[in-house]
């Protein structure tokens, strides 16, 4: 406030020592009329250039404000990328976990398909032990008498099954 009340006084004097310099010089009512014309020809300038210089300053306050409205849209860019970036990196780390979860699973399955028939074999063997083991002499003679008959399978493999239904029912499995 203080610069504009200098800035005030100083163009009061400018224009006191001019009136006085008009004064001393005795002007004519011609000169008086042609100064009072550059004057207001000045003032209109003036008064011109404050409103060019209000819009400029107008527009340089909305380019600063769309500046910063660009410089936070660019932050929460950046914030979102770095957060893709971790999500990437975790997901990265988890392939291979996933791939040989995957593929333990289908060599499971695999596994169980491939064994199906052994097993339901297996279970018919028990089925026909559970009925008719009394009348066996041995377990060889069990084994004997289904190798090759009751189910496709060799001797040895029909004598281990029927040593482990024998476990399971000396365990009192029924």
């Amino acid at each position: 406030m203080a610069q504009k009340d200098e800035d005030f006084d100083a163009v009061r004097k400018e224009v006191a020592a001019e009136i006085a310099a008009i004064n001393a010089g005795k002007p004519n009512h011609e000169d008086l009329v042609r100064e009072l014309a550059v004057t207001k020809l000045l003032l209109r300038y003036a008064e011109t250039t404050a409103a060019y210089r209000s819009e400029a300053f107008s527009a340089l306050e909305q380019s600063i404000q769309t500046a910063r409205e660009s410089v936070t849209l660019l932050e929460a860019e950046r914030q979102l990328n770095e957060t893709l970036k971790e999500q990437q990196s975790k997901l990265i780390n988890l392939l291979p976990k996933v791939f040989k979860a995957g593929e333990k699973s289908l060599s499971k399955r695999g596994v169980n398909a491939r064994h199906n028939e052994n097993r339901a074999m297996k279970q018919e063997v028990f089925a026909w032990l559970d009925a008719n083991f009394s009348t066996c002499t041995s377990m060889d003679d069990a084994a004997e008498k289904m190798a090759g008959k009751l189910v496709p399978c060799r001797f040895r493999t029909v004598r281990d099954w029927v040593g482990q239904w024998k476990k399971l029912r000396s365990a009192g499995t029924p």
